[in-house]
């Protein structure tokens, strides 16, 4: 027997999902086109100045553009969760979730220093520890890359011999 006041609840929660994978897909392109416009108008159109420009502006905001697609990645997933959707999670990708959410909300926090780095109010060098969030968002990506295409093969490969032995099951019972 369901639950008549459940099905409004999923409903609702894939609404939400989709509403925010389209935001997470809508935010990644716009902001890596926003980085190239930024780039393109402060070089005022010269090629030369157009590539240090990019390399300054994707210092500026690499990290954070990296921190925001990462907290709508995540914010997506704990909404699939709520909705009740099974992201059958191992202890590994749970503890990588946890990762990227950690550098990610550091990788927003620590944007303030490069304020007060121009102010100079902190010393040059405190900006590093702004680009290791996004160094760490981007190994985290790498490794949770791998681990997922790993496991994807390794999925695909089980259920492969499990269609196999069903079929040969199927074929001896044809001719018996």
């Amino acid at each position: 027997m369901t639950d008549v006041r459940t099905q409004p609840n999923k409903e609702k929660g894939r609404n939400l999902c989709t509403a925010l994978r389209t935001l997470t897909v809508l935010f990644s392109v716009l902001g890596l086109v926003a980085i190239l416009l930024v780039s393109a108008v402060t070089a005022g159109w010269d090629l030369n100045a157009f590539w240090f420009y990019l390399v300054l502006v994707e210092q500026m905001l690499g990290t954070v553009y990296l921190s925001l697609i990462t907290l709508l990645w995540e914010l997506t997933l704990h909404v699939r969760r709520r909705a009740g959707e099974n992201l059958c999670d191992t202890p590994f990708a749970k503890g990588c979730h946890l990762v990227f959410l950690i550098a990610a909300i550091a990788g927003l926090v620590t944007v303030v220093v490069i304020p007060l780095i121009l102010a100079d109010l902190v010393s040059g060098p405190v900006v590093l520890v702004h680009y290791a969030f996004g160094g760490v968002l981007l190994l985290l990506y790498a490794i949770f890359g791998i681990y997922t295409l790993v496991g994807r093969i390794i999925n695909h490969r089980r259920e492969e011999r499990q269609r196999l032995e069903e079929e040969k099951q199927a074929w001896e019972g044809y001719m018996t």
